[in-house]
């Protein structure tokens, strides 16, 4: 679904009016079952997926509900900074979250925003795959800060990150002991 989906399913939600069905009846948006709810959203990007969590409680539920059995989070492009800092601050639990793979130039400003948040550090915690491609702004320390808190990575993917230096090494060889691809 692309962004115009998102403001259909917005402006549906604004109206009440989810479909007509064969009667010429409207169904309401509150006679769609939680499950189903649940199953529409679950096709929405991350973005689209926090937008319509935000225009209800209902949403909201049915997006906590995609969200605590996301395994994998890959946001696209100059949504990783929000993705990484919503990562931060979504404060239900994510028990199957284990892979994180972002790219772009606001990966290094979502990086210190997991490093310096008590719940970022504990996403960055239960990772086991971390993949971090063409972000020219990461340097030593950034990177440094968010891998101390990797303890139970196995896998890390380092992409065209042209500020990094042989320096990182020390980092990962002495935060990273189940590391097993680099």
């Amino acid at each position: 679904p692309g962004s115009d989906d998102l403001v259909l399913l917005r402006s549906k939600a604004d109206s009440r009016s989810l479909m007509t069905d064969a009667d010429g009846e409207k169904l309401e948006l509150l006679d769609v079952p939680q499950p189903v709810l649940t199953l529409i959203l679950s096709n929405l990007s991350m973005h689209q997926l926090c937008v319509a969590a935000c225009s209800s409680r209902r949403f909201m539920q049915a997006a906590h509900d995609c969200m605590r059995d996301m395994a994998q989070l890959v946001p696209a492009g100059n949504r990783t900074a929000q993705a990484l800092v919503w990562l931060s601050s979504f404060k239900r639990p994510l028990p199957k979250l284990r892979t994180l793979s972002v790219n772009g130039a606001a990966t290094a400003a979502g990086l210190v925003c997991m490093s310096s948040s008590p719940l970022g550090r504990e996403r960055l915690g239960i990772l086991t795959s971390l993949s971090i491609d063409t972000c020219k702004q990461l340097k030593d320390p950034t990177l440094a800060a968010a891998l101390e808190h990797c303890s139970s990575l196995r896998s890390l993917t380092l992409i065209n990150c042209g500020k990094l230096t042989d320096g990182i090494a020390v980092a990962i060889g002495s935060h990273l002991p189940h590391l097993t691809h680099l």
